[in-house]
C-alpha cells in the first residue's frame, strides 16, 4: 500500500468515526485543503461517510477530521441520484485540482461554502458510477 493510500485510509477512518460519533479524540488538525492538495491526482475510495450538505445537482460535502472536503459527481446530464444531507455513502474517485471559479461553475454560493471550496483548491471526482448509497438520511 503507497503511503498516499495509507493516508486516505485513515482518513477514511476517521470519516466513519465522526459520521457515527460526532467527532474523534485527538483528531488530526491538517487543514483540509493541504490534505487534498497532497492528494492531487491519487485515487481515493472511501466508505461509510456522512454528507453533511447538498448545494449543488452533482455535488455535496462530507466531512471529515480535517474539516469538509467536496465531492463532484462528473456527468454532463443529470445523475440518477438523489444525494440528502445526513446519508451516508462510499465513493471511489480521484482528487483533481480546482481553480477559484470552481464554486461558481459547480453552482455554490457564498452562504454554502464557497470560499472554502475556493481556497481548498482541489476535490474529489467521482465517476458517474462511482456512488454507492449505505443508508439514507430519513
Amino acid at each position: 500500500m503507497a503511503s498516499s493510500d495509507g493516508l486516505w485510509a485513515l482518513a477514511a477512518l476517521g470519516l466513519a468515526l465522526v459520521a457515527a460519533q460526532g467527532s474523534v479524540a485527538g483528531a488530526d488538525t491538517t487543514p483540509v485543503a493541504s490534505v487534498l492538495r497532497q492528494q492531487i491526482g491519487q485515487s481515493i475510495t472511501m466508505n461509510n461517510v456522512y454528507v453533511s450538505s447538498v448545494p449543488a445537482d452533482e455535488g455535496f460535502w462530507v466531512d471529515s477530521d480535517h474539516g469538509r472536503m467536496w465531492v463532484q459527481i462528473e456527468t454532463v446530464v443529470e445523475s440518477p441520484y438523489d444525494v440528502d444531507a445526513g446519508d451516508t455513502v462510499s465513493f471511489s474517485g480521484r482528487v483533481v485540482a480546482h481553480g477559484p471559479e470552481f464554486p461558481t461553475q459547480v453552482g455554490v454560493t457564498g452562504g454554502e461554502g464557497a470560499a472554502g471550496l475556493a481556497g481548498a483548491g482541489a476535490h474529489i471526482s467521482i465517476p458517474l458510477n462511482g456512488l454507492a448509497f449505505v443508508n439514507t438520511g430519513i
